[in-house]
């Protein structure tokens, strides 16, 4: 169990750094900043949309695998290109936790709810003509993913280790706690988005001629969402 000392020495620091709302600022950034470029007891914030994506059945991937360098050769793969296609949509990975890998992307020259859909789209096709195809070659059954997104106005702040190490950023929002919650609403190969992130996206992924049609649907905890599938070639001729 932990000792009393522990418990008194948290407490001395927590009210070392501590800092009351009053004391603190709060600055609007339109790119995401560096931790050297947020202060100490400083929020700033964002407009950005947020995309989860994530590997259906996954667990199953893992606990049925024969040999833990082959998990590890999937995943070196799947990581590698799922974090390239979010990079290629002007996306910054937030975080790689297993399977899921957060992007996020910043209102700006390019309509951030809309480039996290065409994102999922990209992910989607690399999944199937690169990952899968060399999956394929050593005898791997296919992967298959679903994605998860919402947007709107993200808070960063500083935290860490006090006085020694305040180097790590912490964001909050409801766009990154729904964007995952998103995903487990969506099948394979679909994206799930919010009534808000649907209304914002361009009307490329919305206009009557449009291979693209979303279905409305509703969630008890998250409300009204939108689900489709990110095949790229939807109505249209694959690649060979």
């Amino acid at each position: 169990m932990v000792g009393q000392g522990f418990v008194d020495q948290r407490y001395k620091r927590v009210k070392e750094y501590d800092t009351p709302v009053s004391q603190m600022t709060e600055r609007p950034v339109t790119k995401l900043p560096a931790v050297e470029n947020v202060k100490y007891k400083e929020v700033v914030t964002i407009n950005v949309a947020m995309l989860f994506c994530d590997i259906k059945g996954y667990t199953k991937l893992v606990t049925e695998a024969s040999d833990p360098k082959t998990v590890a050769r999937i995943m070196t793969i799947y990581v590698t290109e799922m974090a390239a296609a979010i990079r290629e949509h002007g996306g910054t990975i937030l975080s790689i936790r297993g399977d899921g890998l957060i992007g996020t992307f910043v209102d700006g020259d390019r309509n951030a709810s809309t480039e996290a859909v065409r994102c999922a789209v990209t992910m989607n096709t690399i999944l199937d003509y690169v990952v899968n195809k060399q999956l394929k070659s050593f005898k791997q059954e296919s992967l298959v993913c679903h994605w998860g997104a919402d947007s709107g106005r993200i808070k960063i702040t500083r935290a860490g280790l006090y006085r020694e190490n305040m180097n790590d950023l912490v964001y909050i929002g409801d766009a990154i706690n729904h964007a995952s919650k998103f995903s487990v609403l969506a099948q394979g190969n679909q994206i799930a988005i919010s009534e808000k992130m649907h209304n914002r996206i361009d009307n490329e992924f919305k206009k009557s001629d449009s291979p693209w049609e979303w279905t409305p649907e509703r969630d008890t905890v998250l409300g009204k969402y939108y689900t489709n599938e990110v095949n790229q070639w939807k109505n249209t001729q694959e690649p060979n």
